[in-house]
Formats: C-alpha cells, sequence, structure tokens
C-alpha cells in the first residue's frame, strides 16, 4: 500500500488488510519520500535516494491503467517471451493477458485482438541490436531500477546465447527450457510456472545490487550435532 508521504492512509489500508488475512505492508515514505518536518532527515534522506519505481502511460500500446492491456506473441515461449510478461504484469500492468500463437499469425491477431506484438522482428516491441525484448519494455516505459538493470542483463544473456555476459544466466535458460519441456502443450502454463522463478531472480538481483546477496557455502565445521 503506498500513498504520498506514507502516513496514515496506507498504514490504515494495510492494517484493515491485515485484519482479514492478507499480506501486506506500507511503501516507506510514500511517493514523495516522507514529509519535511514531519519524518526524521535521514529517513527522508534514504527514501529520496532511492524512489519508488513508476512508469509512464503508454496510450499508443493501450497501456493507460483504465482497462487491461493485451499483448501477443510467438508460440513456445522460453526466455524474453516469459520475462517480459512478468515485468509487465509486476510493473506496469497487473491485469495484462498474453496470448502465444503460431509466428504467422502474430500480427494477423494482433491486429483483430488489438493487441501489442512483442518479441518478433517488425514488432512495436522486439530486440534491437544487442538489446531484447525485455531492454525494450523497460526503455518504452521508462522504467529505472538498478535491479531490473541487473536482470535485463540476465535476461539478455539466457536470450541470446551470451551465457559469459552474466553467470546466472546459464541457470535462467536451464529452468527456462526445463519448464518449457514440462509444460510442451501449454504456453500459458509455462507462464504460471514462471513467474514465482522470476519473482526470485528479481529478490536476488535486488539484494546483490545492494551488496546483500547471501553466500552459500559448505561449512560442515560451524555445524553441530552428533554423528550418527
Amino acid at each position: 500500500m503506498y500513498c504520498v508521504y506514507g502516513h496514515n492512509v496506507s498504514e490504515d489500508a494495510v492494517a484493515a488488510l491485515c485484519r482479514a488475512g492478507w499480506n501486506a505492508r506500507s511503501l516507506a515514505g510514500g511517493f514523495e519520500g516522507g514529509q519535511d518536518g514531519v519524518d526524521a532527515a535521514d529517513a527522508i534522506a534514504q527514501w529520496r535516494a532511492c524512489p519508488p519505481i513508476s512508469c509512464v502511460k503508454r496510450p499508443d500500446w493501450g497501456v493507460t491503467g483504465e482497462r487491461a492491456s493485451r499483448w501477443i506473441t510467438r508460440e513456445r515461449p522460453k526466455v524474453d517471451r516469459i520475462a517480459c510478461p512478468w515485468l509487465i504484469r509486476r510493473f506496469i500492468d497487473p491485469r495484462a493477458e498474453f496470448i502465444y500463437v503460431p509466428t504467422a499469425q502474430v500480427f494477423a491477431e494482433a491486429a483483430r485482438l488489438q493487441a501489442v506484438a512483442y518479441d518478433i522482428p517488425g514488432a512495436p516491441v522486439s530486440h534491437a541490436g544487442e538489446r531484447c525484448s525485455f531492454d525494450a519494455l523497460l526503455q518504452g516505459f521508462d522504467l529505472k531500477d538498478a535491479a531490473l538493470d541487473l536482470l535485463a542483463t540476465i535476461v539478455r544473456a539466457a536470450d541470446t546465447d551470451r551465457l559469459d555476459l552474466a553467470p546466472q544466466a546459464a541457470g535462467l535458460l536451464a529452468m527456462s527450457l526445463g519448464l518449457s519441456r514440462l509444460h510442451n502443450k501449454d504456453d500459458q502454463a509455462i507462464l504460471d510456472a514462471a513467474m514465482p522463478l522470476y519473482d526470485a531472480l528479481y529478490a536476488w538481483c535486488r539484494d546483490r545490487v545492494i551488496a546483500q546477496d547471501e553466500p552459500h557455502n559448505w561449512k560442515p565445521e560451524t555445524m553441530t550435532g552428533t554423528q550418527a
């Protein structure tokens, strides 16, 4: 929940949601980054140094917030065609609808369904040089977030077979191909299964950019217990 300064409006809403059983939290500092003369100066400085993520509207793509946007791309998604829906639903339009069709039908169906074609040459959202459709969405919606930038590098590396760009890309590619194999006849099932995967990867990216990512090592000397 969020409000202008992160005070009573969002806090009351969080309290009401928690009483109803929701796992709700408020955005500290609100969208203005705290209120001068009310919040602590050091808290205000911290909030305003890292403003909340926002995005611009795109009426040309049917993304205004007035209704759910609609997106269409090639069937049998692997990396970019799953990463893009995740980005849209999490940061742009949580009600967005995604449609997968045979490659030859993308543009005809886009016109018929009034959907935005993506990740196919000639589409409004697609690859540009070494950049992927995920990158195009970040630019098109003016999304500024260091963790999303890091995730974009991982997606780009996995999607373009440039695994040298990010060590995490090999894992993302393996998981993506595995999901495609598990759900080889249901593209929507692939998308549904991959959403928490990208949630987790983004959470790691957030920790990484603030140098709080957790290493994982086998250290038997720190373990206690009785040997069998």
